[in-house]
């Protein structure tokens, strides 16, 4: 991860068979319609998104997920912590002190808290 970089994040599930997606900004069918109508174009398409996994969400905490593969976690939290040399990735423990898992839950909490609102504004 490079200093200053901006990632994006998509969060996804599925309801009744179709994928339902949280999106860290726009995507192009948003702005189909004109810049204008992006924020509700966007809105209508996490819709469907189930408000209790939003709310789940609130409580996230990074240094608690789980991954397939054990060494997919440590690479994943080492990255996150970023003090770690790339060739120590998979092998050194993370310290879970780091205060990156905490701006990182901070990060992860306020895209559920944000599209929970929009949701609560339905209603």
């Amino acid at each position: 991860i490079v200093e200053g970089q901006t990632l994006l994040l998509d969060i996804a599930t599925v309801v009744d068979n179709e994928a339902v997606v949280l999106t860290d900004g726009f995507v192009e069918g948003d702005i189909k319609d004109g810049k204008e109508l992006a924020l509700e174009n966007k809105r209508d398409r996490e819709s469907g998104f189930p408000l209790e996994l939003l709310e789940r969400g609130y409580q996230i905490d990074i240094r608690h997920a789980e991954s397939c593969r054990q060494d997919d976690k440590r690479r994943i939290l080492n990255t996150i912590a970023g003090n770690v040399p790339p060739a120590e990735l998979d092998s050194r423990e993370p310290d879970l002190e780091e205060e990156a898992f905490t701006r990182v839950n901070k990060q992860l909490r306020s895209i559920f808290a944000e599209a929970a609102s929009r949701k609560a504004a339905e209603v």
